[in-house]
């Protein structure tokens, strides 16, 4: 049976993986979460999912890689995302410099040591925008902290994996995603946007 864990299990994506994946019968599947509280949800919601608690900003200088050498497959689907961070902040950007793009490279020197394979789930925000129609070996070109710290975070070694993505949904936590502003908005409100734009 294939092992595998799921790191920020309580996060948009990570919550959605991890739905996906204890669908699987041939998967043995863990998560992990940063609080007590998403632990106990996450039981409650998905029994069959081993839940762990883990705060990557501690485990940097703890011996915590003990967790990693148990699983075949490990999804890093953590990130402090674009709306956490903001530039001008300096708390804000060390916080966006571990965990996006120092940690990355932590879990893949700790999987390597038992052979563990990482997906690495990356962002679009790589790239600026200002040219378009970027190709994977695109040159990054980011303008803002969270968009310098992914691409520093971008691991370049023969057991880690890519996987870019964009992607709009709830979250389970911090309600700050485009999604939930949107719903969030009161009724009848006129919100400003796009017509006829091509993601």
């Amino acid at each position: 049976m294939t092992r595998v864990l799921v790191l920020g299990g309580s996060g948009m994506l990570g919550s959605a993986v991890v739905d996906w994946l204890a669908r699987d019968n041939s998967l043995n599947v863990a998560a992990t979460v940063r609080a007590q509280r998403y632990a106990e949800r996450g039981r409650m919601l998905l029994p069959e999912v081993e839940w762990h608690l883990l705060d990557i900003e501690e485990c940097l200088s703890a011996n915590t890689h003990s967790l990693l050498h148990k699983y075949d497959w490990i999804i890093n689907a953590i990130g402090l995302n674009k709306q956490l961070i903001h530039d001008d902040n300096p708390t804000e950007v060390e916080r966006a410099i571990q965990v996006n793009a120092l940690f990355p490279h932590w879990l893949a020197r700790k999987a390597g040591e038992s052979d563990a394979r990482v997906l690495q789930i990356e962002t679009d925000c790589v790239y600026s925008g200002r040219e378009g129609r970027y190709t994977e070996d695109a040159p990054h070109d980011p303008l803002d902290v969270y968009g310098k710290t992914k691409s520093l975070g971008e691991v370049q070694s023969c057991n880690v994996f890519h996987l870019r993505c964009s992607m709009i949904g709830p979250e389970l936590k911090s309600h700050v995603s485009l999604l939930d502003w949107f719903l969030g908005q009161p009724l009848g409100a006129k919100v400003t946007g796009f017509t006829n734009h091509r993601w």
